[in-house]
């Protein structure tokens, strides 16, 4: 009779839906291993690198997660001013590639008591690295006269981090407006000079090469009117332009005389505005500013 109690208990628990004791605690068990592993894998160290291809002195960043810090250590080749930042929830690797080429980072880390390591491969260009705050220059031309003063901009350059080898080229003069700076130098000979900065940037050696041509032609004041370049307006300037005009395979630009006018020449002989070029109307105004008909040229 209680064996039949207990037969109708179990089968009434059935049917409105109820379960076996053991069989809930089986349920709760296989949940719990379920949440455990997804906690772990939530927990372990996770790595995240921003980019693999580099320039030159470019920064890039390595992001770590839930990595223990104190007894995490990095090393590298081919790389330079490596740090590493503690954040919330793990750390973050920078630093810098240094030579083109392969660049690699190396974090060795203890994970659930195993000692474990992680490798990052990167491809370095040729190119360098610049943004805002790198040193940056600009010739303002490579072609000059002898005795023509050349100029080079430069920002972000320290006036004690520098100095300058200069051949053939004569002592500069620089002056600073905030972070730039105009360095002036005399050319003072013909044929190749060439100019040489060297400079500390980011700690590294640096320099910066120019090279300029220098013509044999003397450098001389543009002066309106004055067609042999003479630093005088006379006759012979009026002189000087008839004879590129009546023959110039002699006497124009690139002629076969030594007295021939220049390029120069030819800018300071165009004295009337109202025709474009050089006409008989410019030796006639430079010819009636000589006699005071004209006042100016």
């Amino acid at each position: 009779m209680k064996i039949k109690r207990i037969i109708a208990a179990v089968m009434a628990l059935v049917l409105v839906g109820g379960t076996y004791p053991f069989a809930a605690e089986k349920t709760v068990t296989i949940e719990k291993a379920f949440a455990e592993e997804a906690d772990a894998a939530e927990s372990s160290v996770k790595f995240a690198c921003e980019k693999q291809t580099l320039m030159q002195n470019e920064p890039v960043k390595i992001y770590a997660k839930n990595i223990d810090t104190a007894t995490c250590k990095y090393k590298g080749q081919n790389i330079r001013k490596e740090n590493m930042t503690v954040t919330e929830d793990g750390c973050v690797f920078e630093f810098k590639a240094f030579e083109a080429g392969e660049a690699k980072f190396v974090v060795e880390y203890i994970e659930d008591g195993l000692p474990k390591q992680k490798e990052f491969l990167f491809t370095v260009s040729e190119a360098e690295y610049k943004d805002e705050n790198s040193v940056k220059f600009a010739c303002e031309k490579t072609i000059v006269n002898k005795g023509e003063a050349i100029r080079i901009f430069a920002k972000n350059l320290g006036e004690s981090d520098c100095k300058f080898t200069t051949l053939p080229v004569m002592d500069y003069e620089m002056e600073r407006t905030g972070d730039s700076c105009v360095y002036e130098f005399m050319t003072f000979e013909a044929g190749e000079a060439k100019i040489v900065v060297e400079y500390i940037e980011d700690e590294l050696p640096k320099q910066k090469e120019f090279i300029i041509t220098v013509t044999d032609e003397e450098k001389t004041e543009a002066r309106r009117g004055d067609s042999n370049c003479d630093g005088i307006i006379d006759m012979g300037d009026v002189v000087l332009i008839m004879q590129a005009l009546a023959n110039p395979q002699k006497y124009g630009l690139n002629g076969s005389s030594d007295k021939c006018i220049t390029a120069q020449g030819l800018k300071n002989s165009d004295v009337d505005d109202s025709i474009a070029g050089v006409t008989n109307n410019d030796a006639l105004k430079i010819q009636k500013f000589l006699l005071g008909i004209e006042t100016e040229l």
